[in-house]
């Protein structure tokens, strides 16, 4: 849940330099400014040749409501994800229609039960 993350993180990309990597960039602790910084050092050190993608959180589905309000929907998520992007790209110097960021990543499990299936939820699409 706390995990520090620092340059060596980085550098270690450079064992392959030919690789093709999707960063994803921390979205669950609901942390702009921590998210931007990762994904400068991300874009420097990795390289933007090398990076495929960026994927802005994961499996967000199974976000804990200490990290967001209660009822948090699709709907929430998608404002915040476009808002993220644009911080994002800006501060990257990317256009705003730049084809870098890859779609959404949800779990199938479920936190109740750590299967897939369950209870019915928005996020099922």
């Amino acid at each position: 849940m706390n995990i520090t993350i620092g340059p060596s993180l980085f550098d270690s990309f450079a064992s392959f330099p030919q690789a093709q990597y999707v960063v994803d960039i921390p979205f669950a602790k609901n942390n702009l400014s921590n998210s931007l910084l990762f994904a400068k050092q991300a874009y420097k050190s990795v390289g933007a040749s090398n990076i495929y993608a960026f994927e802005i959180g994961n499996e967000v589905n199974n976000y804990p409501n200490n990290s967001r309000p209660g009822g948090w929907s699709m709907t929430d998520y998608s404002a915040q994800w476009t808002n993220w992007s644009g911080n994002i790209s800006k501060a990257l110097g990317l256009s705003e229609d730049s084809k870098i960021y890859q779609a959404i990543a949800l779990s199938s499990e479920t936190g109740a039960t750590g299967f897939p299936g369950g209870k019915h939820s928005s996020w099922k699409v």
